[in-house]
């Protein structure tokens, strides 16, 4: 039973408890991590294999982490890249039967994601740490001049002006162009950034042969993580 779970996202500056109600057929979104006697199904920053997480430098957690022990949540069932998961999540809102939408998707906040939905299947696009040039460090994959060392949100100023807006398109653009993805697809823009600034899709829109939205999940969601990690406790509820 899906009332069994909770959905909970973790980011490196928030975090999300989500509470679905089956008899209502709705979600509710809290913020912070709520403890409670259910199944949880966790999205979070890192590589993840096995349901440990790696590399999650965002969260403050060691290289290879146990969230179940990070958290003191033993039982946390289903772990999920946190882009990984909204990219799923995007193409389950934007859905309206059972085949998943084919998309793109990119997170723009405290780091650069990325992922893509097709055939049903989400996977990391990886874009973030793909080399475009620079001198900027990474912490994430610990080199210089990735796309993430440009426009990550510590390095970008509080407040973007139309000159700010056009350099982090054109940045996607140039990552996006090495990267040469499926032009037919959407490509959907997330996270903090994109959705403060919708223009950056507009922009962005105009440079690259894909049709370029900005986010479709609620307001008061996180991100459309939420949906992903749903998805997946539905499907794997049906497999028992």
């Amino acid at each position: 039973m899906l009332d069994n779970w909770i959905f909970l996202e973790l980011g490196g500056s928030s975090s999300q408890t989500i509470i679905y109600d089956q008899s209502k057929d709705s979600f509710s979104f809290h913020p912070g991590i709520l403890n409670a006697e259910k199944c949880i199904a966790l999205a979070c920053p890192g590589l993840i294999k096995e349901n440990m997480v790696y590399y999650a430098t965002n969260l403050g957690w060691p290289d290879k982490a146990d969230p179940r022990k990070e958290l003191n949540a033993p039982s946390i069932q289903i772990v999920e890249n946190d882009v990984v998961a909204a990219s799923l999540g995007e193409s389950v809102l934007r859905s309206e039967n059972s085949n998943l939408m084919n998309l793109h998707f990119i997170s723009l906040g405290t780091g650069v994601g990325s992922a893509s939905v097709f055939n049903n299947q989400a996977y990391d696009l990886d874009l973030g740490h793909l080399h475009i040039g620079g001198k900027n460090y990474c912490e994430g994959c610990r080199s210089f001049g990735c796309l993430n060392s440009e426009l990550e949100s510590k390095r970008l100023p509080k407040y973007l002006s139309n000159k700010n807006i056009t350099f982090i398109a054109e940045k996607l653009a140039t990552a996006i162009g090495i990267k040469n993805i499926n032009s037919d697809a959407l490509l959907a823009l997330g996270g903090g950034i994109s959705r403060g600034y919708p223009e950056i899709a507009q922009r962005l829109d105009e440079l690259i042969p894909n049709n370029v939205e900005v986010t479709v999940t609620p307001e008061q969601s996180k991100s459309a993580a939420f949906a992903g990690l749903y998805h997946l406790v539905s499907r794997r509820l049906m497999e028992f």
